[in-house]
């Protein structure tokens, strides 16, 4: 099984940035084990990578997770979530 460290690490530059495709096509490349980043901020879970927002709510991460399972239902992705930061 193939996973992705920081698997929504993006944006911002060498010092955060680990993956260069989005999470769809890292599914659709094999990918099923994920490493998710996660900071709370006004009620919603944003992906991180330490302070770099990266651009995705966990909610649009799960709706990812729920299309690609769709489609394969016969596959099975883990997911590692981590706290990275919380704002009060």
């Amino acid at each position: 099984m193939w996973r992705a460290h920081d698997t929504m690490s993006r944006f911002w530059g060498d010092g955060v940035e680990t993956q260069s495709m989005p999470l769809g096509a890292l599914l659709d490349s094999g990918i099923r084990a994920l490493h998710i980043r996660l900071m709370a901020s006004g009620g919603t879970l944003y992906a991180t990578h330490g302070v770099s927002y990266q651009s995705a709510t966990f909610d649009q991460i799960l709706a990812t997770l729920k299309v690609f399972l769709a489609a394969h239902p016969r596959e099975t992705v883990l997911m590692r979530v981590k706290r990275d930061n919380s704002l009060p």
